[in-house]
């Protein structure tokens, strides 16, 4: 309405005037200055990180699994883009990865990825395990998770290390049979 009396050219009446809106207050709280914004700018602080080179993805292939962080075979796959072409590309990896696998590049990093993945299923196992003995004995799974960790020791299951893991697999597996 404020803005159809602006175009109409009228003069506000003096008991509008008196009256609040709600969305005026809004636009004008939005609209003032934040004393805080003022003491943010131009200020900057670098904070610190760390990166590691997975592997290079060209042509819908995947190279350089084995390169270990810091190793000269991580610092080779750094390169220009545009100096070759892309089949001179693709030719020079696959001669890379062939050599790699040949030296044997990236063992230890690759039991380390595959361990990764198996105490990954190993805690999968574990949850489901969790679900059906809760289920079956109408407890909650955090009390279950508990009575785990209180009969075999450890960690929480977000930290416990492999053989914790299977060391509850098997308890609770136990359990289901009836051997407590």
């Amino acid at each position: 309405e404020v803005e159809r009396d602006h175009a109409l050219n009228r003069r506000p009446a003096d008991d509008e005037d008196q009256l609040w809106s709600e969305e005026d207050g809004l636009v004008a709280a939005a609209n003032a200055d934040a004393p805080a914004s003022g003491e943010l700018e131009g200020s900057y602080e670098a904070l610190g990180s760390d990166a590691e080179f997975d592997h290079v993805l060209f042509d819908a292939e995947q190279f350089g699994l084995g390169g270990l962080p810091g190793s000269a075979d991580e610092e080779e796959f750094l390169g220009l883009p545009g100096l070759l072409e892309p089949d001179q590309v693709a030719h020079v990896l696959r001669e890379r990865q062939r050599k790699q696998v040949r030296r044997g590049g990236g063992r230890e990093r690759a039991e380390a990825v595959s361990a990764h993945r198996a105490l990954a299923e190993h805690r999968k196992e574990l949850n489901k395990l969790v679900s059906a003995y809760a289920q079956k004995k109408g407890q909650p799974h955090a009390v279950v998770h508990a009575e785990l960790r209180r009969t075999c020791g450890g960690p929480e299951l977000a930290t416990a290390s492999s053989e914790q893991v299977q060391a509850r697999i098997e308890r609770i597996r136990n359990w289901f049979v009836g051997r407590r």
